[in-house]
């Protein structure tokens, strides 16, 4: 079972690698790390766990992340640069 996982999580890495390359050009650094980079995964495990309630509730969105005034309120980016690409 544990190898299985192992496998699992690695095809994970080499698929957000192939999918950098598609994009950018460049590996995003998963399979060489051996693990996330630059906090990717647990964004997208945040964003996923956003999206799941939201799904639910839809009426909170422009209360929450759909609010207009967010940038305003939090000028910080939610969304980081990739800096983690490497040539």
């Amino acid at each position: 079972m544990l190898i299985e996982g192992r496998v699992r999580i690695s095809r994970q890495y080499h698929a957000f690698d192939v999918v950098g390359k598609f994009t950018f050009q460049k590996k995003l650094g998963f399979l060489e790390k051996g693990g996330a980079v630059d906090g990717m995964m647990a964004a997208i495990e945040g964003l996923l766990l956003y999206a799941s309630a939201i799904g639910q509730i839809p009426e909170a969105h422009p209360f929450l992340l759909g609010n207009p005034f967010l940038p305003y309120l939090i000028p910080v980016s939610l969304s980081p640069p990739i800096t983690s690409t490497r040539n």
